[in-house]
């Protein structure tokens, strides 16, 4: 699932064009610019039924779509949006946009704007 996503995302050129290359798991890059995607999965549960597991995994991933302005910021999070809302390829079975926030952090040596999205991400173990 954490491949496809990036995957996706790094093939959609509105997306690429705002933040390159830059859209990976885990933390935001050092020194690559201030607009970028950053992933984190952040919860998730395997599907059961009766009879045991039904194979299906309900993550629940966040993405942090970073800027230097708060435009720049809302800019990434409308193109992942577009991107990912309704996805579905391989072993992704459908993704979801579940919320949406934005916050800012002021100190110096630069302000850095985020929008925030709560993705459910239904998908099998790849």
């Amino acid at each position: 699932m954490e491949l496809a996503l990036v995957t996706a995302l790094k093939a959609f050129n509105p997306l690429t064009a705002l933040v390159g290359a830059t859209i990976d798991w885990g933390a935001r890059p050092q020194g690559k610019g201030s607009t970028c995607v950053v992933l984190h999965r952040i919860g998730g549960e395997r599907g059961q039924h009766m009879a045991g597991p039904d194979g299906l995994i309900a993550s629940r991933v966040q993405v942090d779509c970073w800027g230097p302005t708060y435009n720049a910021a809302k800019a990434v999070a409308v193109q992942v949006v577009a991107c990912l809302n309704g996805y579905r390829a391989g072993a992704i079975q459908r993704v979801f946009i579940d919320s949406e926030r934005d916050d800012q952090f002021l100190d110096p040596p630069e302000p850095l704007y985020r929008t925030r999205l709560d993705l459910r991400v239904w998908h099998t173990q790849a």
